[in-house]
């Protein structure tokens, strides 16, 4: 099978960026992967169309984490012409529309990052002239929280709302289905095969093989085992790992039904507990735990902290609810949590993964300028996250870097309702925590400042000792000289 180019990977980005391609009707373009969505972060996104509603108060700090939300920034008024441009390809029953509206509420039950993030979210949605306002939290339709989690403030967003995340992929699927110049290539693919200047062809689990002038990489966390296969470059690219999210679908049984995306800012090195309008049902989301490699089965007690929360910080109603599905799915993150976007040194290898939580959100802006990139127009692809690249510093030294996750990890603790004694001062707590981070940077060797998400690694059972062992050796800087073609097998 020859192509001209070949996308692999079959989830939100990757069929973004095939759909931006098939517009060049002269070009033959394969979408491989599984056609199935089993643990990836594309299926079990609650596919919230947030970006200011992600706003921490790092998000400022320096050009690498401002460059890291203009991502998202540039992505937010794409949506509306985005999703009219793919619904006008299908019938009426295929359809799919925004859910308009997210409310973002700080309440108490998390710790003072908290208050941090949501002030600095009010201050860019001034500067930047969004619409939004405060709002009386009993003025939220079906938001009837308990009374130790009441909010302290809460505002709505008027611009970013909700997309059913399995009906959009199919909507994108469908679109795709009917363009003479695409082809599905149901396979894994299990070897690369390179010539003097690149990628030649891959091999398929099946035993055939695709052979494309041009190759993009967007299988999301599952992009590592393909990079694994190019040592000339693999050594080069930060590694991805996966940020395991849990989340569950309840139905709604009572008469006051959340219509809008309800949601914290984000907590403790996770993206903030949300309630998302699926249908008549409702999504609840999510956890976060980075390990080397994607999960595969959920694990009972996030989902049941998860139910908790949502139990005690949305409506104490939805304890009766019927949960009608859990989802849990891998996010691509690499080792310095930004993104990695771009052509590589391989004459013909473009590289799209790194995003986190918020993949779905930028796909039509990454989308757009990666296919802008392969046909040689015009893109708007910042160099700061291209593929190759040593890891971007974004805390000032390792004290930074234990101090920020010493605070995260007390606004979990508060989040699961942890209380100390009333003789014990909350600065003895930070402070035991403070040594429990500084003695694993001890025992680490390293000087690198990780982010509390990565840090956070080194507190899940049974992978510790694995952690610790794989990021003593882990080299955080690398040799960035250009590739010669007589380095690339």
């Amino acid at each position: 099978m020859i192509y001209d180019i070949a996308v692999i990977g079959d989830g939100i980005i990757g069929l973004s960026i095939a759909y931006q391609l098939s517009k060049e009707s002269s070009l033959k373009i394969a979408v491989i992967g599984k056609n199935s969505y089993n643990n990836s972060a594309s299926l079990a996104a609650g596919a919230m169309l947030n970006c200011f509603a992600e706003i921490t108060r790092d998000s400022f700090k320096n050009q690498y984490t401002k460059s890291k939300f203009d991502l998202s920034f540039n992505a937010l008024d794409m949506w509306p012409d985005w999703l009219d441009e793919l619904n006008s390809q299908v019938d009426s029953s295929k359809k799919v529309r925004i859910d308009n509206e997210t409310f973002v509420v700080l309440n108490s039950k998390s710790g003072k990052l908290d208050s941090d993030n949501f002030d600095t979210m009010t201050t860019a949605l001034k500067e930047y002239k969004q619409p939004w306002q405060f709002v009386d939290y009993r003025d939220i339709e079906g938001f009837d929280p308990s009374e130790e989690s009441r909010p302290l403030r809460s505002i709505r967003l008027d611009k970013e709302g909700s997309i059913e995340s399995g009906k959009f992929i199919n909507l994108l699927k469908q679109v795709l289905e009917s363009k003479q110049n695409v082809t599905f290539v149901n396979q894994i693919v299990n070897d690369i095969n390179c010539n003097f200047y690149g990628i030649n062809s891959v091999n398929l689990d099946n035993g055939e093989k695709v052979s494309a002038d041009k190759f993009i990489f967007a299988a999301g966390v599952y992009t590592q085992n393909l990079l694994d296969k190019l040592p000339q470059i693999n050594e080069r690219i930060p590694r991805v790992l996966s940020g395991t999210g849990y989340a569950a679908v309840i139905d709604q049984s009572y008469e006051n039904k959340i219509k809008s995306v309800i949601r914290t800012p984000n907590r403790s090195g996770a993206c903030g507990l949300h309630v998302v309008p699926n249908g008549e049902n409702l999504y609840i989301g999510a956890t976060n735990n980075v390990c080397f490699t994607p999960t595969t089965q959920p694990k009972m007690g996030l989902l049941q902290f998860l139910m908790n929360c949502t139990i005690e910080q949305i409506n104490y109603r939805l304890y009766n609810s019927n949960i009608i599905e859990t989802r849990f799915g891998n996010r691509p993150v690499s080792v310095d949590t930004f993104p990695l976007i771009g052509k590589t040194s391989m004459d013909n290898l473009w590289v799209v993964t790194g995003t986190y939580r918020d993949g779905f959100h930028q796909s039509p802006f990454i989308a757009k300028n990666i296919a802008n990139d392969v046909l040689g127009k015009e893109a708007n692809i910042d160099p700061l996250f291209l593929p190759e690249r040593d890891l971007i510093v974004s805390m000032k030294d390792i004290e930074d870097s234990i101090e920020e996750t010493s605070q995260h990890y007390i606004a979990g603790l508060i989040e699961h309702s942890f209380k100390l004694p009333k003789l014990f001062p909350e600065e003895s707590l930070r402070k035991l925590f403070v040594e429990k981070f500084r003695r694993v940077y001890d025992e680490l060797g390293i000087s690198y400042p990780l982010s509390p998400d990565i840090l956070f690694m080194f507190e899940l059972d049974g992978q510790k000792d694995d952690n610790m062992e794989y990021f003593k050796n882990y080299k955080f800087t690398r040799s960035l000289e250009v590739i010669s073609n007589d380095n690339v097998a």
